[in-house]
């Protein structure tokens, strides 16, 4: 009897426990319902990026501040994040994230087409090669959705120098409510539970 209510049990957890896997795929700044949570403000000219955001779930390698490259972004902040140094370019230069985001989205300026890796909670990697520098003037948006949540970006090389710098970072977590067709998942394990344990119990009564 023991058997039958384990058997019923774990049905009922792989109902409502269904594997979650996606790719990551590329979206727009429309994706995104705040505005961006770290704009760079703090931070000095030349000085090395780590930790300062990490109350906002995330750590930068790889950056520094910088003053020069404020020109192609939108806000009208004087501070961007640069993976150029006066020893050089750092590459690749990396977000890691310790909050669950599914949704991350930044503007970046290169000197031409950059790689960017997208890694999921998941432990799959998406590889995109885009131009972030399509005018003489302008950087583009990139924002990134996972599901199963994103633990880290990293960026480099690039064209020409491997140069870049990213600005206004958008996080964002999914709310915590269930999806309908989990709670339709759902459903059908508590039937199977109850059912189970009907049975039983009329199984019982009869050998008493």
């Amino acid at each position: 009897m023991k058997a039958i209510l384990c058997a019923a049990a774990m049905t009922a957890v792989f109902l409502m426990s269904p594997a979650i896997h996606a790719d990551s795929t590329l979206v727009g700044s429309g994706a995104f319902t705040t505005p961006p949570v770290i704009t760079f403000e703090t931070i000095a000219n030349g000085e090395v990026i780590t930790n300062q955001y990490a109350s906002q779930g995330v750590v930068f390698s790889g950056f520094s501040g910088d003053t020069g490259d404020n020109i192609f972004f939108s806000d009208s902040g004087n501070v961007v994040a640069s993976n150029f140094t006066a020893n050089g370019t750092q590459i690749p230069a990396t977000l890691t994230f310790s909050t669950f985001y599914t949704l991350v989205g930044f503007e970046i300026v290169s000197n031409g087409d950059t790689t960017l890796n997208v890694t999921g909670d998941d432990g799959v990697t998406d590889t995109f090669v885009l131009n972030a520098r399509p005018t003489s003037s302008t950087g583009i948006f990139v924002g990134f959705d996972d599901l199963a949540g994103i633990t880290e970006i990293s960026i480099g090389p690039s064209a020409v120098n491997d140069d870049f710098a990213i600005d206004n970072v958008q996080l964002e977590a999914p709310v915590a409510t269930p999806e309908p067709g989990t709670a339709g998942l759902m459903l059908p394990g508590f039937g199977l539970l109850f059912a189970m344990r009907k049975r039983i119990g009329q199984a019982l009564s009869q050998a008493s």
